[in-house]
């Protein structure tokens, strides 16, 4: 029996949806989640809201808030915030929680 080509389509998409990312091959866990996952995870109640972490990375580092993205750390085993705020100085500060319980992780300059 023949397959049409839209089965393999079909199993090659389930397999890319089911599988865990890769790490990055320089070694870097940027297993970066995408709003979908994110809404989900916040509904099953696995990770709390980004607004929470937010409002206490501002009242850690004062600043403006530059970049943010939710992933899951290889290393810990859990899902990470990570919120990068720009200081009056000019300097960019890294602010890490762990997602599922809300517990700082760190809080470090960014160095070039």
């Amino acid at each position: 029996m023949r397959r049409h080509p839209s089965h393999l389509i079909c199993l090659f998409l389930l397999l890319l949806v089911c599988l865990p990312p890769l790490p990055a091959a320089d070694g870097v866990d940027d297993n970066k989640v995408d709003m979908a996952l994110a809404k989900d995870l916040v509904a099953k109640g696995v990770i709390k809201p980004f607004g929470l972490f937010l409002d206490v990375a501002r009242r850690i580092q004062p600043g403006q808030m530059v970049d943010a993205y939710l992933h899951f750390s290889r290393e810990h085993g859990f899902y990470e915030y990570e919120v990068y705020i720009l200081d009056n100085k000019g300097e960019i500060w890294e602010i890490e929680f762990n997602a599922e319980t809300g517990k700082l992780i760190e809080h470090v300059r960014e160095t070039d």
